[in-house]
């Protein structure tokens, strides 16, 4: 898996990329329980970075990941949109298992209550 080095721009590609997800775009709200975990797992596949002060804005983008997981979508198929939507300017860098991650971090640790139930 590919991992992107931290450079400005990249939580613009982040946006662009949750913007994607079907048009929603997350407005700030109140922080969940998991949302620094989901900054660092999220950060940890090279989506986004440490250093960037507006790194905690990426909880919209796995909020936006949530929404669809609540509305019955599969986590294969966010995560398939999602890359196949990306492919155009600075977001066709992310590669499509950090998408899987992105999918899979969001529902660990913001909405594990989301999607089908086992």
């Amino acid at each position: 898996m590919a991992v992107l080095s931290p450079r400005p721009g990249r939580l613009r590609t982040v946006v662009v990329a949750g913007a994607l997800l079907g048009g929603a775009i997350a407005v700030a709200g109140p922080a969940h329980a998991g949302a620094d975990e989901f900054v660092n797992d999220i950060n940890s596949v090279g989506i986004g970075n440490h250093d960037d002060p507006h790194n905690f804005d990426l909880v919209g983008f796995g909020n936006a990941i949530c929404w669809r997981l609540y509305t019955g979508e599969a986590p294969a198929q966010i995560a398939d949109s999602m890359f196949a939507n990306s492919r155009t300017g600075k977001q066709a860098e992310l590669t499509h298992d950090q998408f899987d991650a992105a999918v899979r971090f969001a529902h660990a640790d913001l909405c594990p209550d989301a999607g089908p139930k086992h």
